[in-house]
């Protein structure tokens, strides 16, 4: 019995953490609060900084060096907390951050992403929104889920994943989809995520990528994978990283390989760009 608990215990550590590769690139201080990751052209990403920074896109290679910066002319960076983009090369720059849910200026930048890397700046297009369900701003401690740090990109819709602040702590992650044309618009909530109950630290949803029906949520030590079954999001797996640290952006290449990305932190270092090659 004993030997059958051991084996055990070590396929459900596959199955959690998987036979995997990290490996990571020092960013430029440029991207020290980096917060999005897109990929461009198959050859490049784009990524861009969170609140308080300049409105920036920047182009960087696989080992994270920027090669072009581009600046938004008629938009400011008021919480811009994660990008998509489509198969067009649109790209979709999510400034909706509200993390005392009490914004009423939530919005998706539009930007052709080869206009913006031509070009030193580049004007954007505006989808305005507001959450059907928000009544109050801020709500009740208990009814705190409406700011958004991570949006994602499927069949021209653009869906947000909310990050939670209620209390008591739910673990809870809703999904609202609005779509890619309309400026001013209602965001439709369409699912909700089980997420952890163990707080923010490690249960808070930082960022999120689609690829081939799975939906990869990240959070600060983790990677969790949801496979959407009969239109419902079923989690699969959790992948823990080798270090935890203020992890913003998730990139998806395949099903065995991503990119992630951490801010700068004055005990923690970076800010990083991380490869995961699962084998």
């Amino acid at each position: 019995m004993r030997l059958l608990a051991t084996f055990m215990v070590f396929i459900i550590g596959l199955s959690v953490f998987g036979q995997t590769k990290e490996s990571s690139e020092r960013l430029s201080d440029d991207l020290k609060e980096i917060s999005g990751l897109a990929l461009f052209q198959d050859t490049l990403l784009i990524a861009m900084n969170d609140s308080g920074n300049k409105p920036v896109i920047y182009f960087i290679n696989f080992k994270g060096k920027v090669l072009h910066s581009c600046k938004l002319t008629n938009a400011k960076n008021n919480d811009w907390e994660d990008l998509t983009i489509d198969p067009k090369g649109v790209l979709y720059i999510a400034d909706c951050g509200n993390n005392e849910n009490k914004r009423r200026d939530l919005v998706i930048l539009k930007v052709d992403a080869q206009l913006a890397f031509s070009n030193d700046s580049v004007k954007a297009e505006k989808l305005n929104f507001t959450y059907e369900d928000q009544t109050a701003f801020p709500p009740a401690e208990e009814a705190k889920n409406f700011d958004c740090e991570s949006i994602y990109w499927n069949n021209d819709s653009i869906f947000m994943v909310t990050k939670s602040y209620a209390k008591p702590w739910t673990g809870i992650s809703n999904i609202y989809g609005i779509s890619t044309t309309g400026k001013q618009q209602v965001a439709v909530k369409r699912d909700s995520l089980i997420i952890g109950k163990s707080g923010w630290r490690l249960d808070a949803v930082t960022s999120a990528d689609y690829k081939d029906n799975h939906l990869y949520v990240l959070t600060y030590n983790r990677m969790i994978d949801f496979e959407r079954i009969k239109g419902t999001f079923v989690k699969q797996s959790d992948y823990v990283f080798n270090d935890y640290n203020q992890k913003e952006a998730i990139l998806t290449l395949s099903a065995n390989q991503f990119f992630v990305a951490a801010e700068k932190h004055k005990i923690l270092g970076g800010p990083f760009l991380y490869t995961i090659r699962k084998k």
